[in-house]
């Protein structure tokens, strides 16, 4: 730590105007911050848990709209703002337990997209409602997967 600035990183090889002239490169990060007492890998630590809690904070306004206030009746958006941080919680567990390691960190435009956004239709007979998926879905794997490991 140096005059308030953590930092690490190894240099990478290039020519005067920044070109690279080497096939290995580790780019440099620096934070500007007044933690005399801690390393520079604490400091990092630190910041990397902020910008995950930015990530997080980041994607409950744009996957569910939590920034938009839909009425102009105090009550109604006041009403709104938990039911958008119950449905967040929910997903976030939902892909926790029922998803494939690989799909653990998707985001929610995406989980949309995967799973809500498939071909369809639905029929009445016999006093019964029928949802007819599409059996071509790009993504019929995935949703089947997430299916079967919600109803464990």
């Amino acid at each position: 730590m140096h005059n308030g600035v953590a930092g690490y990183g190894t240099v990478c090889p290039g020519d005067v105007r920044g070109r690279l002239i080497s096939p290995y490169s580790i780019e440099f990060q620096f934070v500007e911050a007044d933690f005399a007492d801690l390393s520079p890998q604490t400091i990092f630590q630190l910041y990397q848990k902020r910008g995950n809690m930015e990530n997080f904070i980041k994607e409950i306004k744009t996957g569910f709209f939590v920034n938009k206030t839909d009425s102009s009746a105090f009550l109604a958006n006041k009403a709104r703002l938990p039911l958008s941080f119950l449905a967040y919680n929910l997903i976030r567990l939902m892909k926790q337990f029922t998803f494939p390691d690989k799909e653990k960190h998707t985001l929610i435009d995406t989980i949309r997209f995967k799973l809500f956004h498939i071909a369809g239709k639905m029929t009445e007979h016999a006093r019964q409602i029928k949802s007819h998926l599409s059996s071509t879905h790009v993504y019929n794997a995935l949703f089947w997967e997430v299916l079967l490991n919600s109803q464990r």
